[in-house]
């Protein structure tokens, strides 16, 4: 449930190991979908306890939506791209569109795929002052956009939506 990075082990599905408003910035990138929707539902919680007044959390995650509408739409370059990491599960001629999402869903360890409505909903008793979906390679903050263009946009743009979520 993390990519440790640095001298502090963090398991999402837990505690978070910082004092109550002690954090500017929290930045997850296809993580949430990893674990199930009540754990999800207390990470956001520990988040909200963990950032500053005004502090941001950055949830960068796989979108049902844009699965949805790209897997149903009309373009093929988009729907050839994103099935493309499928190839080597798809043994079948039973491929349609529903094959796909399942494929997506499930291949990749993926529990609950989310959706902006779903964050909406999930953050309204929260108390963030701000929901929004944002660019996926956060402009605002250099350093982590220089780090997330390094991904590969074809793919990892198609498929995933930010959510910002300021307290």
């Amino acid at each position: 449930n993390s990519q440790i990075i640095g001298k502090i082990p963090i398991h999402i599905t837990k505690k978070l190991p910082f004092k109550s408003n002690s954090l500017d910035l929290i930045y997850s990138s296809h993580l949430v979908e990893h674990i199930h929707y009540k754990q999800t539902v207390y990470f956001i919680n520990e988040c909200f306890r963990v950032l500053k007044n005004n502090g941001k959390l950055i949830i960068a995650t796989p979108s049902l939506e844009k699965i949805i509408k790209i897997s149903y739409g009309n373009n093929e370059k988009n729907k050839k791209i994103l099935f493309s990491r499928q190839k080597k599960w798809v043994k079948s001629e039973l491929i349609s569109p529903s094959y796909h999402i399942n494929l997506l869903m499930r291949n990749f360890g993926h529990r609950y795929i989310f959706d902006f409505d779903f964050i909406k909903r999930l953050t309204k008793n929260i108390n963030f002052t701000t929901v929004e979906v944002i660019d996926n390679y956060c402009p605002f903050d250099k350093n982590l956009s220089s780090y997330l263009k390094l991904k590969k946009p074809e793919v990892w743009s198609l498929e995933t939506d930010t959510y910002l979520l300021i307290k």
